[in-house]
């Protein structure tokens, strides 16, 4: 008995004393060997290659390596153990640190730590890597870790992480610091700075019931092409583990961003107490910019500055102002999808060339939701628009115009002034090569009623005075227009006229016209009044050199009615050129004809109609073929006009001087007793006017 009894104590002692000692030795310079002769006598899960006790309670291993393949091989791992070493069936760890080690994201994952109790963790020096997710000299602290249902492999506690790069889903983060309290509920970001794509980022975080909000977030540099921005766009963002709804606030500085038709440079932008995502007419934020320019399309502002509140449905902006084609323009007011509510519109020194290349896409892009702009002042002065995208070129120098209270509204494709007062002043104004100084216009609007009341355009011989008036508020939209002007020049209207009666000079003009504007068939059935024009100083292109001929017009009177327009005969009187225009026309045929004109030169005769703009006949083109092919044929005219004196002839034909004024009125008065035979004969053989001047061939005008 008492043998056994020794037996059992000597047992006991083993048992104390054998574990004893190789702690003992763990704590010597014998570490290692007796680290490894442990090791090769017990099962153990790992292998390190060299250990290190520190009584009682810290354990270092060196060289772990671990016996399942997918935990990778550590550099060195720290453990501090609790002195209540086990509590609640879990394993107390004060404190693990963990340094030096490349795992994959999945097999980090799946790791459990169910049974073990850590009071703080650390992590340096580690390589984590996923197909879309990696993070390079990952530093990490984090105190009082709680996986219990977090829902990624970040544990709940006070974090504190740094790691050289952080790579997801093509984008990188470099020199990443942060700094959290992450918690089920409440969390805070205490801190978080970054580079990426070459700029700077720091900012601050809360999390809220509904999700985070950034807080003082700013980007420094960053630089943006559209692709890269559509690129971004298109990430899921919507997979990452927190769900961001608002912005606290955040600042864009020194920025170069393109969006869409936009391109910022130099950008500096705040954004605060906005909601996201980011919308313009659905988000709540305040918005103010700053930046060196901004372009739309081709289009180009420099140092844009604004200032704005966004609610959902409307932008209500306090302030904008830019430098546009060298003028300064400033704005204020309410803006809606389709109705914009401006309180101040100003332009000062304007210098606005409209080229072909600019197009107005921009325009229509910017407006073309909008069917009403209201404008409590508006102010341009000192400013020049030159058109020069079209034929005919115009422009406005020295343009100034006072608007109050306007009311502009699109109802069908154009804009329209429905209620206010519009006056507009010009130094000189242009319209292809008509030019006008000082020249004045004012209007006023009353629901719909707008009335010309005043429009004076001095002219270079003359001047442009009228008034008028149109109501916008009725679908026909009636009319009507008053316009008395002197020594309008007669290219004006070139181009609705055949090349024949491309008359140069001036014209005395009144118009007394009348009738709806709703739609073409309204004014085709509407049209009513008169037309007097009184030309001087005229003169008409000879056939075929184009040569210009002076030549007398009678007076020209049309009379609408109901849209059927009808014209007292006009005669033509010239040396060279003589003819007549008669007829009339319906403004609802389509295309438009009635209106018919003669000609007779030396090289015969040119006849069609007003609304064509070729000839039914022109004998002088025949004859240029003729002489050109070298055709001995004689145009179909009198015998006794086919050769006149060679040199009577060479002498019109080299010089062709402008008639005296007695001249004119003997002219006119021989011409009026030929148009009297031209109507009582078919074909009369025309004489010559002077001896001086034959005509070489020359065809009777014929009566219709």
């Amino acid at each position: 008995m008492k043998t056994a009894l020794r037996i059992l104590i000597l047992l006991l002692v083993l048992l104390v004393v054998i574990p004893a000692t190789f702690i003992t030795l763990l704590t010597t310079s014998y570490a290692n060997p007796t680290w490894k002769i442990l090791s090769e006598h017990i099962n153990l899960p790992f292998q390190a290659e060299q250990v290190s006790y520190d009584f009682p309670y810290h354990v270092t291993l060196e060289g772990v390596s671990i016996k399942q393949q997918q935990i990778p091989y550590v550099e060195k791992v720290d453990v501090w153990l609790n002195p209540d070493i086990r509590h609640d069936g879990k394993w107390i760890v004060d404190s693990l640190l963990i340094d030096g080690v490349n795992i994959q994201y999945e097999t980090l994952a799946q790791m459990n730590v169910d049974g073990i109790q850590f009071h703080q963790i650390a992590l340096k020096n580690i390589d984590v890597a996923s197909r879309d997710f990696s993070v390079h000299g990952l530093n990490l602290q984090i105190q009082s870790p709680n996986w219990s249902a977090t829902p990624s492999i970040l544990p709940y506690g006070e974090i504190q992480l740094s790691a050289k790069q952080i790579y997801w889903n093509g984008e990188t983060f470099n020199q990443a610091l942060i700094d959290l309290n992450y918690q089920p509920q409440d969390s805070t970001l205490y801190g978080a700075s970054f580079r990426w794509r070459n700029s700077q980022v720091s900012g601050q975080a809360e999390q809220y019931p509904q999700g985070w909000s950034l807080v003082n977030v700013t980007l420094d540099k960053l630089k943006l092409s559209n692709e890269q921005l559509q690129s971004l766009l298109a990430k899921s963002w919507q997979t990452l583990p927190i769900k961001v709804n608002h912005l606290n606030s955040l600042d864009l500085l020194n920025a170069d961003i393109a969006w869409g038709d936009w391109h910022w440079q130099n950008l500096a932008l705040s954004i605060e107490d906005a909601d996201l995502p980011l919308s313009l007419w659905q988000t709540r934020a305040q918005v103010s910019l700053q930046a060196d320019s901004v372009r739309f399309q081709q289009q180009t502002a420099i140092e844009p500055r604004l200032s704005a509140v966004l609610s959902p449905g409307q932008v209500q902006l306090k302030e904008l102002s830019l430098d546009w084609h060298q003028g300064r323009v400033q704005l204020s007011g309410l803006f809606q999808p389709r109705k914009w509510q401006l309180d101040t519109v100003s332009v000062q020194g304007l210098k606005w060339a409209m080229k072909p290349e600019d197009g107005t896409g921009w325009w229509h892009a910017i407006t073309h939701t909008l069917n009403q702009i209201t404008v409590n002042d508006l102010d341009i002065e000192r400013s020049q628009i030159i058109q020069l995208s079209t034929e005919p070129y115009w422009q406005l120098s020295g343009l100034n115009l006072e608007g109050s209270q306007l009311n502009l509204k699109r109802p069908d494709q154009y804009w329209s002034i429905w209620d206010g007062n519009l006056e507009a002043s010009v130094v000189n104004a242009s319209y292809d090569q008509v030019l006008s100084s000082h020249a004045a216009f004012t209007s006023q609007s009353d629901n719909g009623l707008w009335e010309l009341t005043r429009l004076f355009a001095p002219l270079d011989q003359g001047y442009i005075e009228g008034f008028g008036q149109i109501d916008l508020s009725l679908p026909s939209k009636p009319w009507s227009l008053n316009l008395n002007a002197d020594g309008v020049p007669l290219k004006l209207v070139h181009p609705y006229l055949p090349d024949a009666l491309k008359v140069e000079g001036l014209s005395d003009l009144s118009v007394n016209l009348q009738g709806l504007a709703g739609d073409y068939n309204m004014l085709a059935y509407s049209l009513t009044g008169d037309v007097e024009a009184n030309l001087r100083d005229t003169s008409l292109p000879s056939q075929p050199d184009s040569t210009l001929n002076a030549v007398t017009f009678s007076p020209i009177r049309l009379q609408a009615q109901r849209g059927a327009v009808s014209s007292q005969p006009v005669t033509i009187s010239g040396k060279t050129i003589r003819g007549k225009i008669t007829g009339a026309f319906d403004m609802a045929n389509n295309p438009l004809s009635g209106l018919t004109y003669q000609l007779i030169q030396h090289c015969g005769q040119i006849k069609g109609d007003i609304f064509t703009s070729a000839p039914t006949r022109n004998d002088c083109i025949a004859e240029k073929t003729n002489q050109t092919s070298g055709s001995l044929e004689e145009p179909n005219v009198a015998p006794t006009d086919l050769q006149p004196a060679p040199d009577s002839q060479k002498q019109g034909q080299e010089n062709i001087l402008p008639p005296t004024p007695m001249n004119i009125i003997k002219i006119e008065q021989q011409e009026e007793e030929r148009e009297e035979e031209i109507i009582e004969e078919a074909e009369p053989t025309i004489n010559e006017e002077t001896p001086e001047q034959p005509l070489a061939t020359e065809q009777p005008l014929a009566t219709e």
